[in-house]
């Protein structure tokens, strides 16, 4: 259990990591770019629909998907 714990807690930490990264990355984005990297996000989550499929469940693909957003 407390290897769980910890596992989780690491995954957490590196999800906001990636999070502040990301959004200091769109905060300096210009229209045309961040419109880019909008389109590149709903291609790759086509792509990843499929594997993310196999390792979720229903709810949480759903919820993945949703926060991926549109």
């Amino acid at each position: 259990m407390a290897f769980r714990d910890e596992l989780e807690k690491q995954v957490n930490t590196s999800l906001i990591i990636a999070s502040i990264k990301i959004k200091a990355l769109k905060s300096v984005l210009t229209e045309e770019q961040l419109k880019k990297y909008s389109e590149t996000i709903s291609q790759e989550k086509v792509k990843m629909q499929s594997v993310l499929a196999d390792l979720l469940t229903k709810e949480e693909l759903d919820e993945a998907l949703k926060a991926l957003g549109d």
